[in-house]
């Protein structure tokens, strides 16, 4: 993949404004190493441009985020969603004022609305009046929409699965973005076809492979990844939305939903759950979540089996690896 200087500088300036409220003299804890899109735009531009000091971090340990908060003191933090449970459920946060932390983003992968609120009172409670953001991008872009907004000088829209048809407010389909902080392209021009494409609108528009709508008050809302979504028995699920509604379970952590093959049907999903500390899986949770299933989804989308997980795999910059989870369902259901 080929990121030109003019690409990264267009994806740092979205910073430069008073929406981020970046200031001179401000610590921001770098988690995401400089190969990737988001760690290099904010470890090198943004940090040089703003004055903003950077704390590297080169190994993540999730049981001691509070070194950034408590001893170094970083007051502007983007993470992935895996480590907002990990700092709320680390007993060295317990009674710690957070009043000097200032702006919380999620990136790398969606988070739900369950688990923001849970950070967001989490940080309110010590002190802090941040509250968690959420950022959406790509390697191939940069971050491009936050809170449902896109940043100045990105163009987005949403498209028909595999086309260039543009579709209307509440429309669900492939969300494709244009403008100066796209990627010049990758090296393998056969990719390049498929993903950079000039429309009718003569302007050359990045086919994400993420499911999207946009509401009619312009917020863009990502659905998921294309390959979050399953069929089964003819029927189309999203994995993402039933993790959402999993995770409003007090006794639920986090969740995580997979394909797994069928016979019969084709894919079906199953889910895996992380314990919140202090509950145990017991016939009554179990029955909370059968009872979650019964109510809140169609026949065919219900997991056909959930499973308690004491923690889940993840890949080198802490995002939940789903292969892993698929993989492993496979070997379960041998």
């Amino acid at each position: 993949m080929l990121l030109s200087e003019e690409n990264l500088e267009y994806a740092s300036k979205q910073f430069y404004n008073d929406r981020y409220a970046f200031r001179r003299g401000d610590k921001i804890a770098a988690f995401l190493p400089l190969n990737h899109a988001f760690g290099l735009i904010i470890g090198t531009h943004v940090a040089v441009s703003l004055g903003v000091e950077l704390d590297v971090i080169l190994k993540v340990d999730l049981e001691r985020l509070d070194k950034l908060f408590l001893r170094a003191r970083d007051n502007l933090f983007g993470g992935v969603p895996n480590m907002f449970p990990a700092i709320r459920n680390n007993p060295r946060f317990r009674n710690a004022d957070l009043s000097h932390v200032k702006y919380i983003l999620s990136g790398g992968a969606m988070i739900d609305s369950a688990e923001r609120e849970r950070t967001t009172e989490f940080f309110r409670a010590h002190n802090s009046r941040a509250e968690v953001h959420d950022g959406y991008g790509m390697t191939e872009s940069g971050g491009v929409i936050f809170d449902g907004i896109p940043n100045f000088s990105a163009d987005v829209k949403i498209c028909g699965a595999g086309t260039e048809n543009e579709l209307g407010y509440e429309e669900l389909g492939e969300l494709c973005l244009s403008g100066p902080q796209m990627m010049m392209g990758y090296d393998d021009p056969d990719l390049n076809k498929n993903v950079l494409r000039l429309h009718a609108d003569g302007k050359l528009w990045l086919h994400t492979g993420d499911n999207a709508m946009i509401h009619r008050n312009g917020r863009v809302e990502i659905i998921g990844r294309v390959d979050r979504m399953i069929k089964s028995s003819g029927e189309q699920i999203i994995l993402d939305g039933i993790e959402e509604l999993i995770n409003k379970l007090p006794f639920v952590e986090r969740s995580a939903v997979v394909k797994r093959s069928d016979p019969l049907r084709g894919y079906v999903p199953v889910a895996y759950v992380k314990l919140t500390p202090g509950y145990e899986w017991t016939s009554k949770e179990e029955a909370a979540v059968m009872k979650l299933y019964e109510d809140k989804l169609a026949a065919y989308a219900h997991p056909r089996k959930t499973s308690v997980i004491e923690e889940f795999p993840v890949t080198a910059v802490g995002k939940v690896d789903f292969r892993a989870l698929e993989r492993m369902a496979e070997e379960e259901n041998k």
